[in-house]
């Protein structure tokens, strides 16, 4: 190329700088390499004003300098991001071997919407309102000892069907600059993503697919360096247009907005939270489990999340505690926890350890489902969760029971051939049939055995044929999206007033839970009549998790007011109510001794309460080398109490 081709007439000048822009920066940037782009810029920039001169006000003007921004950023765009590379030996089967192999109910067939190279390290997935996939993939995950590999990058690409066959026909990359890169939401003009240790938003106001700046760091504070595989992940909408996420049990983090000091940023360890995204606010939701990797909402809008090790389904009761795999509960008046919904587990915990899975899987635990990891969820007329190990969707049925709900086992919904299918996650498509993604490796969440990065697939389960999506009432991702964008232009349903006395006395248990649950958020002082009318409620006795959550929600105001809480004893028809307060009581006979008196007092004149409050006395001095004895302990002691 020479000089002589731009000083030409204003028309062939057009023609000439349009061939002449990609020449030149492919030449220089295989000439001198990946930053070769900067060498050239003062020369070229030189004959580049000479011609534009010439016809600047031609019509021509502005396509060929946004062409010469477009190849000169596509150029350095695709050298910065680094080539992802695997320490994993080995290779999936074919994506299109693995959905014809894949066990389906009758009528069921599974389809490639996606594979290698168009999609890998496929660790999230969101829908847009268009019926596009975005795919956040994540390629930064590392093996042990390293957990993190930053010298890659992270990036977020949109996949399309744009003729409603099933398969993608349309991709893009959205955004190229991640790390720690777990989940990725679309909404309010941009897209919401859990990178780096935050919760950042990357706006696209006018919605060309293209970033319209730096992301938004809207909170700080979650553990990526030492958390492992338990990475804050999970970004889903919720009914009531909050932003739901979730986060593991290896380590606790601090979180809150940017510049937030220490002591008024929230503790999360092993927990459901939720954000608000114009009143910026950040809540937890509930606490317990090991490791969620997903999280679903019922048609009644009840929260469910999935889970791994010490049981995979939990009925998300905001404010709840549940079990924990290993640790103690930040909050130390907990004291009992809850126990799973479902009513069995996907692994033999009667013979086996949960590390055992990683020998091998043993018959027993082939037969009950695969294995203890889950990871994926999806509630659409049933409970579908991807199990790590057993190369499997497992199909739980959700029915009412007492004030919740518990899972019940079903037969499988789809079983792959494929040892290196890993499910990651499941959606419900516009359609109205089902997405799943495939991590696509050899290995578990621990990763000692190397990473396969070049690897990854999304399938999808079809009834019938696929076909171009149409609005259903029977198919929720159309009710759910109308929703969302309702919220978003302010319209959307004003949130669910708080339940007060009046539902403590209502006859469904659901509304009971409800009821208990809301006490959270009301003044202690409102809480007392509240508790009472509640633990009234004898029928209410063995749930599983009402007796509890009333404990929750009445905790800090016994702590506040003591003698009220003996008053609650006296009324509660509830063993674990009566006997919690009544620990929590005696742990206050050094400040509150009167209190503890007036509990020995009590078990005097009302012989119904007197096993509840001796275990909670007992509970609640373990650990004191010595105490006060409490006013007529002596006459209870000569009584065979003491």
């Amino acid at each position: 190329m020479s000089l002589a081709f731009i000083t030409l007439s204003s028309r062939s000048s057009s023609i000439c700088i349009v061939s002449f822009i990609p020449y030149f920066i492919w030449h220089s940037c295989h000439t001198f390499n990946c930053f070769s782009p900067f060498l050239f810029l003062p020369a070229f920039s030189s004959c580049l004003r000479f011609s534009l001169l010439r016809f600047k006000e031609s019509h021509l003007m502005r396509p060929i300098t946004l062409l010469f921004s477009l190849a000169f950023t596509t150029a350095l765009h695709a050298d910065e991001f680094p080539k992802p590379f695997n320490t994993e030996k080995g290779d999936p089967m074919p994506a299109e071997e693995v959905a014809r192999t894949m066990e389906l109910p009758k009528g069921f067939k599974a389809v490639v919407f996606a594979a290698e190279p168009d999609v890998q390290q496929p660790i999230a997935m969101s829908w847009d309102t268009k019926g596009r996939l975005w795919v956040a993939e994540n390629y930064t995950f590392a093996e042990n000892p390293m957990r993190w590999d930053t010298k890659l990058r992270d990036r977020i690409i949109i996949l399309e069907d744009k003729d409603g066959d099933g398969k993608h026909d349309g991709r893009k990359v959205f955004w190229e600059g991640g790390a720690y890169l777990t989940s990725v939401e679309t909404g309010y003009g941009g897209v919401w993503v859990l990178h780096n240790g935050t919760l950042s938003f990357i706006a696209d106001k006018n919605g060309d697919d293209i970033p319209d700046g730096e992301l938004e760091v809207l909170l700080d504070g979650f553990n990526v360096k030492t958390i492992g595989h338990n990475i804050v992940n999970g970004l889903r909408w919720g009914p009531d247009g909050w932003l739901y996420g979730r986060h593991g049990i290896t380590d606790t983090s601090s979180v809150g907005a940017p510049g937030t000091p220490a002591d008024k940023r929230i503790k999360m360890n092993c927990a459901i939270w939720r954000y608000h995204p114009t009143l910026k606010i950040l809540e937890t939701v509930a606490h317990g489990g090991t490791n969620s990797w997903g999280h679903d909402w019922n048609a009644d809008g009840e929260l469910f999340m999935i889970n791994t090790v010490i049981g995979h389904l939990w009925h998300v009761i905001p404010g709840a505690y549940y079990r924990r795999m290993f640790g103690t509960h930040l909050n130390p008046h907990v004291y009992e926890v809850i126990e799973q919904t479902a009513d069995h587990f996907h692994w033999d915990t009667g013979s086996e350890s949960w590390s055992d899975i990683r020998k091998g899987i043993s018959n027993k635990t082939l037969e009950l489902g695969g294995g203890h990891a889950h990871v994926g969820m999806l509630i659409y007329q049933a409970v579908l969760t991807c199990n790590l190990h057993g190369n499997r969707i497992n199909m739980d049925k959700l029915e009412r029971q007492g004030c919740g709900y518990v899972g019940k086992h079903a037969p499988d919904f789809m079983q792959a051939k494929d040892k290196w299918f890993r499910g990651i996650d499941l959606l419900t498509c516009p359609d109205g049939n089902v997405i799943v993604s495939d991590w696509s490796d050899s290995g578990e969440c621990h990763h000692n055995d190397g990473a396969h990065r070049t690897s990854g697939r999304i399938y999808k389960i079809v009834y019938g044929e696929s076909k171009k999506a149409e609005r259903s009432a029977s198919n929720n991702w159309w009710a759910r999206t109308e929703l969302q964008q309702q919220y978003e232009k302010g319209t959307g349903p004003q949130p669910r007033a708080l339940r007060g006395l009046a539902d403590a006395s209502n006859k469904d248990g659901l509304v009971r839970l409800q009821t208990a649950s809301d006490m959270q958020r009301l003044p202690l002082e409102e809480r007392w009549p509240i508790a009472t009318a509640l633990a009234k409620h004898e029928e209410d006795a063995n749930d599983r998790q009402q007796p509890l959550m009333i404990w929750y929600g009445i905790e800090p105001a016994v702590a506040a007011d003591p003698m009220k809480g003996v008053e609650l004893i006296r009324e509660a028809k509830i063993p674990t109510v009566r006997r919690l307060v009544a620990r929590r009581i005696a742990e206050m006979i050094e400040t509150k001794p009167a209190a503890v008196d007036a509990l020995v007092a009590l078990m005097t004149a009302q012989k119904d309460v007197r096993d509840d409050v001796l275990a909670g006395i007992a509970a609640g001095l373990d650990g004191f080398s010595s105490a006060k004895k409490p006013k007529g302990w002596v006459r209870e002691e000569a009584e065979g109490l003491g």
